[in-house]
């Protein structure tokens, strides 16, 4: 009985043809480096969001560097009080930085979908 079946279990395997093990092997690995190469570009939710509202932020950020930098370069502004001018100018940069890091965050996540 089991040492029939044992013995044609290994006959079996002798004979399987050196190239049907490879390329069952070599199946198996295509299939763990995919399933990893998925797992590696896959966002989490959390980063899923960000990467969907970003583009949204991005544009509102450049909306609103663009007007504070009319607004700046209006000869009239400077005319107007010391507070006001350096609450506008701090917004300005404070605005310009965040884009800068709303773009570096941007291009993170978009590197781990790719």
């Amino acid at each position: 009985g089991y040492r029939e079946w044992h013995e044609y279990q290994v006959r079996r395997q002798r004979a399987a043809t050196p190239t049907e093990a490879s390329a069952a092997a070599q199946k198996g690995r295509e299939g763990e480096s995919s399933t990893a190469g998925r797992r590696a570009s896959k966002l989490s939710y959390k980063d899923k969001r960000e990467y969907e509202a970003l583009p949204e932020r991005i544009d509102n950020l450049e909306s609103r560097i663009a007007e504070l930098t009319e607004l700046t370069g209006e000869p009239s502004f400077y005319q107007n009080d010391p507070d006001t001018i350096e609450k506008t100018l701090a917004r300005l940069a404070a605005s310009q930085q965040e884009l800068e890091a709303a773009m570096e965050r941007w291009m993170e996540l978009e590197e781990q979908v790719s």
